[in-house]
C-alpha cells in the first residue's frame, strides 16, 4: 500500500468488538488531482485477545502538521493520575489538561463527537475530547512574555500536589496553576503564581517532582535533562516559590519519581547513574544521601508504586527485566523478573494491580501490560481478515515499521506515555501516542 497517498482524515477509530478489521472510508488518495476515495477503502488491524474492547479516542492529530501558532499542534505526551481527585492530567503538545476521570471515560464510550480545534483552516485541525480545564502558557503575558521559536513540546513535564496545584516545567521557566476539581467541560487552570519562575538555576526546565515532607512542607525539585544537578524551591506558598539554595546531586529521570502511600520513602531513577535511589522525602530536598541505592544492568526506566512497593524496568543487553523493591525492615529488597522478548522500555505506570510499559522493538513500538505480582502479561494479538498471524496488535495497528501487508498505519506515532485507570469496576490502558489518544478496556486484574 502507497501509505503516502493516502490521507485519512479522521484516522478510523477501532471497532468496538474484537477480531473486527476497520475500512477506512474517509481515506482519500492523493495520488489523483482532485484527492478522491480510496478504493478499496483501505482497512485496519482488529484486536483480540486480552483487549475486550476499546473506549474510544480522546485526540486524533495524525494527519495534521506541526503548526506553531496561534496553539502549538496538540499531541498527546505525558499522562498522569491523581488518584485522590480521580482527575487525568496530561499535556496535549504545550496546552496543560485536566480531565474528569470517571467522565472521561463515560464520554468516551457514550461516543462524545471531538472537537475540532479552532483557527486552522484552511489546514486541517486536530480532533480531541472537550477538555474539562486547561491551561495554555503562552497566551498568557504574564508567564511567556516574549514569542519562544518554532517548535512544539516546550511543556516537558509536570506534576501535582494534594492541594490542587498542578507544577509546570514550559521551555526555560516553570510555575503552577490551580485545578478547582470541576466536572463540566470549559473551565481553566488558573494561574496561581502570576508571573512564572524565569531564572531557574537550571535551564531548560525539563523535569519537575513535587514532594510533601512530613512537617507539610512543599517542594519542587526542578532539573534538566542535560544537567546532573537539580535546584529545589519552597512551595508551601505556591503563589511564591522560594528557591532553597540547596543543589542536589541527582538529575530525576522524567516519569521516574514515585512516593510510598505513608510518604515515608521517594522512590527515582537517577538520570546521570541510571540506578533506582531510594531516599526519605526530607533527607532528598535537603540534599541528603539516598538509603539505599539499585544498581541496573544497563538502565533503569520509570518508577511507579502501588503504595508499599515500587516497581521499575531493568534494561539489559538483550532484554528487560521488570525490578520490585519491597519493605525490608529499614531498607529495601529488590527482585528481578526477566520478561521475554528484546524489548526497550521507556517508562513504567501502576494501576489495578497491573504495569504498563510503553518501549520499543527495534523501529517498532508497543505496550506491554503485566500482572502485579506474577509478571504474567497480557495478550495483545492483532486480527487480521483471512490470515491466521496474530502480530502484536499495538505494533500492527499503529507501528509504520510494522504494519501488516495491505494494511494502513497512522503516521505521527510516537509511544509516548500510557496509564491504567480503573472506574466503575472496569480497568482501562490509556495509549498516548502522539499524533493519537486511545482508551482500550482490559480484563480485571
Amino acid at each position: 500500500m502507497d501509505r503516502q497517498n493516502i490521507l485519512a482524515i479522521p484516522y478510523p477509530v477501532p471497532a468496538r468488538t474484537p477480531k473486527t478489521v476497520v475500512l477506512c472510508t474517509a481515506c482519500m488518495n492523493q495520488a489523483v488531482k482532485p484527492p478522491v476515495p480510496s478504493v478499496p477503502p483501505p482497512p485496519t488491524v482488529g484486536y483480540q485477545g486480552d483487549i475486550p474492547t476499546v473506549a474510544g479516542r480522546f485526540l486524533d492529530s495524525d494527519y495534521v502538521q506541526d503548526i506553531q501558532g496561534p496553539i502549538r499542534t496538540l499531541r498527546a505526551f505525558l499522562v498522569k493520575y491523581d488518584a485522590a481527585h480521580d482527575r487525568i492530567y496530561m499535556n496535549q503538545g504545550c496546552e496543560m489538561i485536566a480531565y474528569a476521570g470517571a467522565q472521561f471515560i463515560s464520554r468516551l464510550l457514550s461516543g462524545e463527537p471531538l472537537t475540532p480545534m479552532r483557527n486552522r483552516a484552511p489546514l486541517p485541525s486536530e480532533l480531541y475530547l472537550a477538555w474539562t480545564r486547561n491551561f495554555y502558557p503562552e497566551a498568557d503575558r504574564n508567564w511567556v512574555p516574549g514569542f519562544l521559536p518554532d517548535g512544539q513540546n516546550f511543556m516537558q513535564d509536570f506534576d501535582f500536589d494534594d492541594r490542587g496545584n498542578v507544577y509546570i516545567a514550559f521551555s526555560v521557566l516553570w510555575g503552577v496553576v490551580s485545578d478547582d476539581f470541576g466536572t463540566t467541560t470549559g473551565g481553566p487552570l488558573t494561574p496561581v503564581t502570576v508571573n512564572a519562575i524565569t531564572n531557574s538555576p537550571i535551564s531548560p526546565v525539563q523535569t519537575i517532582n513535587v514532594i510533601k515532607t512530613a512537617d507539610a512542607r512543599y517542594y519542587a525539585i526542578v532539573g534538566s535533562t542535560a544537567a546532573v544537578t537539580s535546584c529545589v524551591y519552597d512551595v508551601t506558598n505556591p503563589a511564591s516559590p522560594v528557591l532553597t539554595g540547596t543543589t542536589l546531586n541527582v538529575s530525576i529521570l522524567q516519569n521516574s519519581l514515585a512516593t510510598s502511600s505513608d510518604r515515608k520513602t521517594v522512590a527515582l531513577v537517577n538520570n546521570a547513574s541510571q540506578r533506582v535511589e531510594m531516599y526519605t522525602p526530607e533527607a532528598l530536598v535537603n540534599g541528603g544521601s539516598p538509603f539505599v541505592t539499585f544498581a541496573p544492568v544497563l538502565a533503569y526506566r520509570g518508577m511507579a508504586t502501588d503504595g508499599t512497593n515500587f516497581y521499575s524496568a531493568n534494561r539489559g543487553f538483550t532484554g528487560m527485566s521488570i525490578a520490585t523493591f519491597s519493605p525490608s525492615g529499614p531498607t529495601y529488597v529488590a527482585n528481578q523478573t526477566s520478561i521475554a522478548g528484546t524489548f526497550t522500555p521507556y517508562n513504567v505506570k501502576y494501576g489495578n494491580g497491573l504495569l504498563s510499559i510503553p518501549g520499543s522493538v527495534g523501529t517498532a513500538e508497543d505496550i506491554r501490560v503485566f500482572r502485579v505480582p506474577s509478571m504474567s502479561e497480557l495478550n495483545f494479538s492483532a486480527f487480521l481478515q483471512d490470515s491466521a498471524s496474530t502480530p502484536r496488535y499495538f505494533q500492527a495497528y499503529y507501528g509504520a515499521s510494522s504494519v501488516p501487508p495491505g494494511y494502513l498505519n497512522p503516521e505521527q506515532i510516537n509511544f509516548t506515555d500510557s496509564l491504567i485507570y480503573t472506574t466503575g469496576g472496569l480497568t482501562y490502558l490509556v495509549a498516548n501516542l502522539r499524533g493519537i489518544g486511545d482508551v482500550y478496556q482490559l480484563p480485571s486484574s
